[in-house]
């Protein structure tokens, strides 16, 4: 309580600078999660990519197999199929919980810009006689 009595006490720079530097750290804050969510997002499709690939060959090698050997090459060509959606699926979950992310980014950075814009239209008029 006594914080945004003290914001009234100072002046417009001032104020300005308390709310603008915490929405930079923020910002900041907002991008390593974002690197890091798509990361995420490249590794599982990565792993996608190995194992569709892997169960491709797999499934290549399922003709030249014999006997308990086509069960167990049809087993894991299954296998890696089910963790090639798995990926998949991974990877659409974090696309779509990063899309909400990416907005609120944009409209801080957006905002940011206004407030950093504002403040230098408020100089540029000062020292305008």
């Amino acid at each position: 309580m006594l914080e945004s009595y003290r914001s009234l006490e100072l002046g417009d720079e001032e104020r300005l600078a308390m709310l603008i530097g915490p929405a930079r750290a923020m910002l900041a804050r907002l991008d390593v999660m974002t690197l890091s969510w798509q990361r995420s997002v490249s590794r599982s499709v990565l792993g996608a990519v190995f194992c569709f690939c892997a169960a491709l060959g797999m499934g290549a090698l399922l003709p030249f197999g014999s006997g308990d050997n086509r069960l167990v090459i049809g087993a894991a060509a299954a296998v890696f199929a089910i963790a090639a959606g798995c990926f998949i699926y991974r990877m659409a979950v974090l696309r779509f919980d990063l899309a909400p992310l990416n907005a609120f980014t944009q409209e801080l950075r957006h905002g940011l810009h206004l407030a950093e814009q504002a403040s230098l239209d408020d100089v540029a008029e000062e020292l305008d006689p």
